[in-house]
């Protein structure tokens, strides 16, 4: 099927490709590559694209590519390639336990997997596996894949790739300091992939900022998103709308009640994998809230 004869939306499922070992230095010093999961084709960079429905044996669901996307604990892999499971020695005691969420799956590259459709088990690659981290690059027969965010943890990076006009960014990280450290690699990776610039400044980030005084009083920010521009190769423009978990004025009162109760929101650990009731209900009303905001300014190009 022609992707013009799909129904929209097209789903791009993000994951990271280890490459610890892999045989380019950009790889090998990022710890793997952006691998792709979507209805169409499924691949890499480093390792090339394939038909999905020849990808892992035609089982790929969009279950599992979802799952595979947030397997975010997982041996040799960190976010954007950096932490303590980066770790060899840590790493190896992982996977000798099992204690990693990645999932196994043949290389698309049909030069260096000639028998796409065998798929890998407790004997292939079963304990290797495990001890020999050396195997883990663009060459091996089978690859192994984790959170997307041990890459690009904004999931904008494909979309940069085909320079969309309009590009809407959800940025929920654990950021209580304001690092964006999220931001901050897919910026990098934009200017050193792509050679696209997303036209951010220090000021721009101020606005997004609130602050919390000792006697508890809120500093709330200016904004819970702003507008870039983003300069493409060759002259090509586009749109970038940033939105931040954030607090801002003219909250409803359930969500000031929970911001009182719960001192870390927006901003809880991301250990915390099963939200309540009041938890969930918290960051919809909050990201429906900001979202509104966007969807009623008008310097915002939304067609």
């Amino acid at each position: 099927m022609q992707p013009q004869q799909r129904d929209m939306p097209y789903h791009i499922i993000n994951s990271n490709l280890i490459l610890v070992a892999s045989n380019i230095a950009k790889f090998r010093g990022r710890g793997g590559d952006n691998f792709i999961l979507s209805p169409l084709y499924c691949g890499s960079n480093a390792t090339g694209w394939r038909n999905t429905q020849s990808f892992a044996g035609n089982s790929l669901t969009l279950p599992t590519a979802v799952a595979i996307s947030g397997a975010a604990a997982n041996s040799d892999s960190g976010v954007a390639g950096n932490g303590l499971t980066m770790n060899p020695i840590l790493s190896t005691i992982m996977s000798i336990f099992n204690l990693r969420l990645g999932y196994w799956a043949a290389n698309p590259d049909p030069q260096r997997n000639k028998y796409p459709r065998c798929q890998p088990s407790y004997l292939i690659p079963g304990f290797n596996g495990v001890l020999y981290r050396h195997k883990l690059n663009e060459e091996a027969r089978f690859i192994q894949l984790s959170d997307g965010g041990h890459f690009e943890n904004l999931a904008v990076y494909e979309l940069l790739r085909r320079q969309c006009k309009f590009i809407v960014c959800c940025d929920a990280e654990q950021d209580a300091d304001f690092k964006f450290e999220g931001l901050g690699n897919l910026l990098e990776k934009a200017r050193v992939d792509f050679g696209s610039e997303i036209q951010i400044s220090d000021s721009d980030l101020q606005q997004l900022k609130y602050s919390k005084d000792a006697q508890g009083n809120i500093s709330y920010a200016t904004s819970g998103y702003l507008l870039a521009e983003i300069n493409y190769p060759h002259g090509a423009k586009g749109h970038f709308l940033y939105i931040k978990t954030t607090l801002v004025k003219h909250l409803p009162a359930d969500l000031v009640a929970y911001k009182s109760a719960q001192p870390d929101f927006p901003d809880e650990s991301t250990l915390d994998q099963f939200f309540d009731e009041k938890q969930m209900e918290a960051y919809r009303l909050l990201g429906m809230q900001i979202a509104q905001n966007a969807l009623n300014d008008s310097r915002i190009p939304w067609a």
